[in-house]
């Protein structure tokens, strides 16, 4: 998919207007908005994924769980903490954080991502079709 300086170039630079076609023109035009409505949705997803991790670097133990993942980069003494830092697996907020992770992630694919290649696949083939 072209990056946004693309379109920025191509709609800056004042030489839409060399498009003769109306229709090409709009679709050029219209994908701008479309790519930043999808940024602010990458942001949000972000936003709560940062949280979600800071949470549970606050309230577990992240050296366990990587004496507990058998599969690490690096190789690690295990935790002299207790074994009981799952504990905040059980709180709510992080339960409530979590979901609202993995359905803005969902959201971002299937509502803006899916769309946005659909609508970026029609213009490269009303690209095409202009330059034949």
């Amino acid at each position: 998919m072209p990056n946004k300086g693309t379109y920025d170039e191509i709609n800056n630079s004042g030489k839409l207007s060399i498009i003769s076609d109306p229709s090409l023109r709009k679709a050029i035009s219209e994908i701008q908005s479309q790519l930043e409505l999808v940024k602010n949705q990458e942001n949000s997803v972000i936003k709560i994924q940062n949280y979600t991790h800071q949470f549970f670097l606050n309230n577990g133990n992240f050296r366990r769980h990587l004496d507990i993942i058998e599969d690490v980069l690096i190789d690690v003494d295990p935790s002299k903490f207790p074994n009981n830092d799952f504990i905040f697996l059980e709180n709510p907020e992080f339960e409530t954080n979590l979901y609202l992770f993995i359905v803005m992630s969902t959201n971002l694919n299937t509502n803006f991502y899916l769309p946005l290649e659909e609508q970026t696949n029609l213009l490269i083939k009303q690209i095409r079709q202009n330059i034949e």
